[in-house]
């Protein structure tokens, strides 16, 4: 059965934003790892250095691409969020769909205050992008786990609990290896080779981009309406 004319298709506007979000912020920020130099003429490594350090004004070489691509990508993702939680109908998908969108805000905001102009408000976004998504994960794949819901397979449990634990190592670590408390994304002074928290916080990157590309190849491929024919 078709839907109404002016009737918004929100398994549609969700897959499609999260499509375009994840790739548009992935694609500039690959163009910015590979064009990147810092002040001591270094290329980018993915061992040692942050994310955030590709969108240093004055510094990286291409920070205008990375910083463009989260402010429109995060809020191609803010409308997935949203879309998701509309899609799958819920009080408990709404609330969870405002805090998946307010941690898109988190994203957009981090492409606006880049680390070395503004450092307080830059960790504060950033932990918000972070912190936000964590729960905003956690939540879809609890309610994926225990409802009776048909428009998301159990299969997408598995991005959601890799992407759970990629986090809680990434805000974790940084408890037991700085007892100074020290910013969690505070520049080096002393850069070693392998840095375990710059690292991890790429493996959240990717594993969180997993997640939103699994949730909206699932809603592509997956209309249940067809299904019950």
């Amino acid at each position: 059965m078709n839907k109404k004319k002016g009737q918004i298709d929100f398994r549609k506007l969700t897959y499609v934003c999260g499509f375009l979000g994840s790739t548009i912020i992935i694609v500039c920020t690959l163009i910015t790892v590979f064009h990147f130099k810092d002040s001591n003429g270094e290329s980018y490594s993915f061992l040692n250095q942050f994310i955030s350090e590709l969108g240093q004004t004055g510094i990286s070489t291409s920070a205008t691409v990375f910083n463009t691509g989260l402010k429109i990508g995060g809020a191609f993702l803010a409308l997935f969020m949203l879309g998701l939680g509309l899609y799958l109908k819920s009080k408990f998908t709404y609330f969870t769909a405002a805090i998946g969108a307010l941690s898109m805000i988190g994203a957009i905001l981090v492409g606006v205050f880049p680390m070395n102009i503004n450092f307080n408000i830059h960790s504060k976004v950033a932990l918000l992008f972070f912190r936000g998504g964590l729960i905003t994960i956690l939540l879809f794949t609890l309610y994926v786990i225990f409802s009776k819901q048909n428009k998301l397979p159990k299969l997408i449990i598995i991005p959601g609990i890799v992407t759970i634990l990629a986090v809680i190592s990434f805000l974790c670590l940084h408890s037991l290896l700085n007892p100074q408390h020290t910013p969690i994304l505070g520049p080096l002074i002393n850069r070693p080779v392998f840095y375990p928290q710059s690292f991890l916080e790429w493996i959240v990157f990717f594993s969180m981009f997993l997640w939103i590309g699994s949730v909206s190849l699932c809603l592509f491929i997956n209309n249940p309406k067809k299904n019950k024919h």
